[in-house]
């Protein structure tokens, strides 16, 4: 969860126990290989803040670091949620092709995955612009 003070601002949930692969968990024990975004949300007024995208890397660099059983970790992916869906692009998540239709008007939801390779190659990449903008600095 995250808060300011006293203010509620967002949360986000990831399960990765034996049940996480499914849509619902089925009570078996032990780690999942496979992690699952069950809850996602950040309040209206603190989006434009792009504040999701740090719970969000947040969350991922804690999955994938604290477990390195973890492979890849999977999100629901829903055109009723597009500051969700942009923070998942952006975080390097990729929407997998297959879709189910939901709802009175057949919205298509899909999955998104990111997967621990993937996660690690862009962690490199942002440890390298680090190195590149130190360097600057003190070439200043």
């Amino acid at each position: 969860m995250l808060e300011y003070g006293e203010k509620f601002i967002g949360l986000i949930a990831i399960d990765s126990s034996a049940g996480a692969s499914k849509a619902k968990s089925n009570h078996a024990k032990g780690p999942s290989s496979v992690a699952l975004i069950r809850h996602f949300y950040v309040e209206e007024k603190y989006r434009p803040s792009d504040i999701q995208s740090d719970l969000l890397d947040h969350a991922v660099k804690h999955a994938f670091g604290s477990r390195n059983k973890i492979k890849s970790i999977r999100a629901t992916d829903s055109p009723l949620s597009p500051y969700t869906r942009q923070c998942l692009r952006k975080a390097g998540f990729k929407m997998e092709p297959e879709k189910q239709k939901m709802g009175a008007l057949r919205w298509e939801v899909g999955t998104s995955v990111l997967s621990r390779g993937q996660w690690e190659k862009t962690q490199e990449s942002i440890e390298e612009k680090k190195e590149d903008d130190k360097g600057e600095e003190t070439d200043d």
